[in-house]
């Protein structure tokens, strides 16, 4: 019987998938925060984000998601959402001559831009470089990795001196020793947390 509600199932979902897939081999994998607009001689054009290289003059403006770091032109301030960056909760008030960082969401405003670093070069590339090249493991994780080990020991001998008195000590029945193990497993578990 649950091989057949099983077939039914696989063969309904399976229906329902192939007539999504015209529509996902379309997409083709590039997203709108992926272009950008940048001026190509005297005309703007789209392009993907990760060829753009410094000396580009590109567009931001509301609702942009900044492909790279950038230094403000001419034109209206903008309100920068640095908060992945920074930390900063509040937009920061942007102006020409300011750089705005990649990552950084354009709140309010629109104005021109030239690239001034892209790639690892970026604000945010150094940061997530440094990150990736320390090698040192901190107090904090040493104290949590001695927890988490202490905590799995305990758990293991918990659950090898339950069996060892539930089964050939007390005899018995393999439904309430499987009940016990899995509450001291789901205890011991949460007990850190």
């Amino acid at each position: 019987m649950a091989v057949v509600v099983m077939k039914l199932l696989f063969d309904s979902s399976y229906k329902y998938f192939s007539l999504f897939l015209p529509l996902l081999s379309k997409w083709n994998n590039i997203n709108e925060a992926d272009l950008v607009l940048v001026k190509i001689s005297i005309s703007w054009s789209e392009i993907e984000a990760e060829i753009l290289v410094p000396g580009d003059i590109i567009s931001i403006k509301l609702g942009d998601i900044v492909p790279a770091d950038s230094r403000l032109l001419e034109g209206d301030a903008l309100k920068i959402d640095q908060s992945a960056l920074t930390g900063e909760s509040l937009p920061v008030d942007k102006s020409p001559g300011d750089e705005v960082f990649s990552g950084s969401t354009c709140k309010q405003g629109e104005i021109e831009a030239i690239v001034i670093a892209t790639g690892v070069h970026t604000f945010f590339g150094k940061a997530a470089h440094l990150v990736d090249s320390t090698n040192q493991v901190g107090h904090f994780h040493k104290v949590l990795t001695a927890i988490g080990n202490f905590c799995i020991v305990s758990i293991a001998v918990g659950i090898v001196i339950e069996l060892v008195f539930m089964y050939p000590i007390q005899h018995r029945r393999y439904r309430d020793g499987i009940d016990n193990l899995l509450v001291l497993l789901i205890g011991g578990k949460l007990t850190p947390l």
